[in-house]
């Protein structure tokens, strides 16, 4: 450790510029995080798959509870400085989409940290948190920015390799909340939805070549634009036969058949004449494929309530089988996040400022907070006890819980309890 300095947000700060090693130290992500963005915002299945998905999971929203109330009621004012429901949409929709999503602390204070990089023995200064800093904030940090991570030899992130508006930095991983879903083989990044999607087959080898299959994501787009030319270019043609008109004229009539509309007809008095139609064989053909990568894609995205608006036969009882099915999935998401959402933020906030975690018992609960519903029958049990001498609720309390219930009750002399 070295001086202790006060600074603001790191994310924005200059740090070392990053030189990559091929040494194993850096791991990358299976696909970068610009391809997600990319493909969310031009292809609207996806966009709609992403959405769908990010409102099943945090659309309801949550509450918290607590044993202690001044940890309950700290949590809930930062969650409500920090937008927390919003944040819970961010991350249900890319954690889902691509396996991961990134928050960054915000400290009042901090300290420069030297670190040895363990595979080139150089010496990183790190910004980290102080030893007495206090969590006042957290912000998302852009997807698209985290470039790779770098790893000790025991597994543990030391840093996150950040490349932010031309300009690359080191995101010590005391700073970074990371939100890593469906991790394969102990990787530094998990995986999404999109992620097979967006990743070409393992190959498999034709005469001594190896043949990859083209990510789904790219034979669906190239699908797309031979359907379009299809539609604009392949449509049937028409040959038009005159065959005892003299050169001249059938010139004449050649300028007038170009004139016209293809809704339009027209008027010939030619003793022998024909029309043969040219048509295209290759449209069953390419519908045969599409069919095949809508599905490759339905599978992929796991949201068969699609079908409900492509596929003849898919009813609404349907889309119920299969929302039951996923619901399985998205209850594993919300405890994922939940955990996370407690641990790196509600933890941390409390040990930051003073209060014991573990005694504070700070919970995030999806969906509305239930409230007690009050019968009739309670209010008839609460008079029951009061008439025994146990009292629940005083008796001015009943009578005006009975008021409630449209009960006309005088005003008179008080009975004694």
């Amino acid at each position: 450790m070295v001086e202790k300095v006060s600074i603001r947000p790191i994310a924005e700060s200059v740090q070392h510029p990053i030189t990559y090693m091929a040494s194993g130290a850096i791991e990358y992500p299976i696909v970068p995080f610009q391809q997600y963005v990319d493909h969310y915002l031009s292809d609207p299945l996806i966009m709609s798959a992403a959405d769908y998905i990010e409102q099943a999971v945090a659309g309801m929203g949550g509450y918290t509870t607590a044993d202690v109330d001044v940890a309950k009621n700290s949590i809930d004012e930062f969650n409500a400085k920090i937008n927390l429901d919003e944040l819970h949409l961010k991350i249900a929709k890319w954690t889902t989409l691509c396996g991961n999503f990134f928050l960054e602390r915000v400290y009042d204070t901090y300290d420069v940290e030297t670190l040895k990089d363990p595979w080139t023995s150089a010496k990183v200064e790190i910004i980290v948190p102080a030893k007495d800093a206090a969590l006042v904030d957290i912000k998302p940090l852009q997807l698209s920015s985290i470039v790779s991570a770098v790893r000790a030899p025991d597994g543990t992130i030391l840093w996150y390799n950040r490349l932010y508006r031309g300009q690359q930095t080191k995101l010590s991983s005391k700073l970074v909340i990371h939100y890593r879903w469906n991790v394969v083989d102990e990787r530094a990044f998990g995986t999404g939805w999109l992620t097979s999607m967006l990743t070409e087959g393992v190959g498999f080898t034709v005469r001594g070549k190896l043949r990859k299959r083209e990510p789904f994501v790219r034979l669906k787009e190239k699908l797309d634009d031979a359907s379009m030319r299809l539609a604009i270019k392949a449509i049937p043609r028409h040959v038009y036969v005159f065959p005892a008109m003299p050169l001249d004229v059938l010139k004449e009539a050649q300028s007038q058949l170009e004139k016209l509309e293809p809704e339009q007809d027209f008027l010939t008095n030619s003793k022998e004449f024909d029309v043969r139609e040219v048509g295209v064989s290759s449209r069953a053909v390419l519908e045969f494929f599409w069919k095949h990568i809508f599905d490759q894609f339905v599978m992929g995205t796991q949201t068969h309530h699609v079908r409900l608006f492509t596929t003849p036969g898919f009813t609404e009882a349907s889309a119920r089988v299969a929302d039951a099915a996923m619901e399985r999935k998205l209850m594993a998401i919300r405890r994922f996040i939940k955990r996370v959402t407690e641990r790196e933020i509600f933890d941390e906030f409390l040990r930051t400022h003073g209060m014991d975690p573990r005694q504070a018992n700070v919970r995030w609960n999806w969906g509305l907070k239930e409230e007690p519903r009050i019968e009739i029958g309670h209010l008839i049990k609460f008079a029951e006890l009061l008439a025994h001498g146990v009292q629940v609720v005083r008796l001015d309390e009943l009578r005006e819980m009975l008021k409630r219930f449209g009960f006309m009750l005088t005003e008179g002399t008080e009975v004694k309890e």
